[in-house]
């Protein structure tokens, strides 16, 4: 990397002979000169992390050699130039644009990898992407594309890689989908996206990641789902499915990372589907007991979900690093298996005097359940924890003498009656050193935001 700066001189154009231009993470201002278009040798052109201003010019047609074209993170905010659809040698093109696609890009046959993720384009997804039959990966999420995922995508045989997440497309998911069969990841989260999700998905054998949350899918979970069986990642939560889960979902021993959440599921996980011990994430709408047979399970999230009832006690044979329950309307006592959980890192649900064991626990959520207990003074022994939240409860009494309570905000004690103790944002006790116990009351409140959610690479 150089530190080069400064406007890209006219004189480059003289290089009519030159393969490699990268002018990558550089400081250079001003435009890209038109002279560059007698640099007609060129195969890899790299402008990219820079603050180049100005359109991209015309001229750019008669690079017709180029190789690779990175035009990305600059000021350069024009529409995508539709000479784009003359560099008919272009493996590799990154940019970094605005406006709509245009369909003069269907005609780079030889591309491999299209990357037009986070920039500001807007229309349609044009037909003629189907024509990109050598394309290996595609990446346009973070844009506003809107209407239909065309059905031309069925000619896309060698796409190893389909990343539309946070677009605007609605309708249905093609059934066309079904004839990439080289397909590994499929990213459509975060869309209008609806209807019933295809049974052809089942065609996609060699698919690992199948991530489909936050749209509006219905209907249940189709049974041609259990042909995934490489599938290591299947995140459908937040839409509106239903029904049973597929006694097909046996065959995803390979999966590492399940989240079902936000759905109406109404029976319990097929019970193989721990079996294959590679279980590292999971969330849903229910509690399955068959959870306690994957060995490897560190994240398990069931929040947000109005689960009732008690906590199984098979969650004890867990090693856990992040538990979230908070959000429901679990009740009873929090049995043992919490002070089992050693290994715990991140807590989110209400309080047990068993928490106090957990020696590597660095953050915990005590608020919006409807579970009761007690909190120990052994709590004060919790030197890990950095970040508590005990907020929208009726405690009272002193909070416990630890650095994570002590240096806590104001909003992390809000909504409570009577919280005292030698913390900067409440007041002190006028009553005296506690006992080793407080009792205190956790009534349930209405919850009208979430406090915590997990980030999924």
């Amino acid at each position: 990397m150089n530190h080069f700066n400064g406007t890209i001189p006219k004189e480059i154009g003289l290089l009519a002979n030159l393969q490699t231009l990268m002018f990558g993470t550089n400081g250079f201002n001003g435009s890209i000169p038109n002279e560059i278009e007698n640099m007609k040798s060129l195969r890899n052109l790299s402008l990219d992390n820079n603050d180049l201003i100005g359109p991209i010019p015309a001229s750019f047609r008669n690079l017709t050699n180029l190789f690779v074209l990175y035009l990305f993170e600059t000021y350069i905010y024009e529409h995508i130039p539709k000479e784009i659809g003359k560099l008919r040698m272009l493996n590799e093109l990154i940019l970094q644009l605005s406006g709509s696609i245009p369909v003069e890009i269907g005609n780079i046959s030889s591309l491999r990898m299209l990357d037009l993720s986070d920039n500001n384009l807007s229309g349609e997804l044009p037909a003629s992407i189907g024509n990109l039959s050598n394309i290996y990966q595609i990446f346009l999420y973070g844009n506003s594309i809107s209407r239909h995922i065309p059905r031309g995508i069925r000619n896309l045989r060698n796409l190893w890689n389909l990343q539309l997440l946070s677009n605007q497309f609605f309708g249905n998911i093609p059934k066309e989908i079904g004839n990439l069969r080289e397909l590994k990841i499929l990213r459509l989260s975060t869309t209008k996206l609806s209807g019933i999700i295809p049974t052809k998905i089942g065609k996609l054998s060699n698919l690992e990641i199948l991530d489909l949350n936050t749209n509006n899918f219905y209907g249940q979970l189709r049974a041609s789902i259990g042909n995934l069986a490489k599938l290591n990642k299947l995140i459908v939560l937040q839409n509106q499915l239903s029904g049973f889960f597929p006694s097909t979902m046996n065959n995803l021993t390979s999966s590492k990372n399940l989240q079902l959440a936000s759905n109406s599921f109404t029976r319990q996980l097929p019970k193989q589907i721990c079996d294959g011990g590679l279980l590292e994430f999971f969330s849903a709408g229910s509690i399955p007991l068959v959870l306690g047979k994957a060995p490897r399970l560190h994240v398990l999230d069931l929040s947000l979900n109005h689960l009732t009832g008690n906590i199984p006690e098979e969650l004890g044979s867990l090693k856990l690093f992040k538990l979230m329950l908070s959000e429901n309307q679990l009740s009873g006592e929090i049995p043992q298996i919490t002070g089992m959980l050693a290994d715990l890192e991140y807590l989110n649900l209400a309080i047990a005097p068993q928490l106090a064991e957990m020696k590597r626990l660095e953050t915990l959520n005590l608020s919006h359940n409807n579970l009761s207990g007690l909190i120990q003074s052994e709590f004060d022994e919790m030197k890990s924890l950095t970040m508590v939240d005990i907020s929208f409860k009726q405690f009272e009494d002193l909070i416990p003498n630890s650095k994570a309570f002590r240096e806590a905000s104001f909003e992390a004690f809000r909504n409570n009656k009577g919280l005292c103790g030698n913390a900067t944002s409440l007041p002190l006790c006028s009553h005296g050193k506690r006992g080793n116990k407080v009792n205190i009351l956790i009534i349930l409140v209405s919850v009208f935001n979430s406090l915590f959610f997990l980030s999924i690479l």
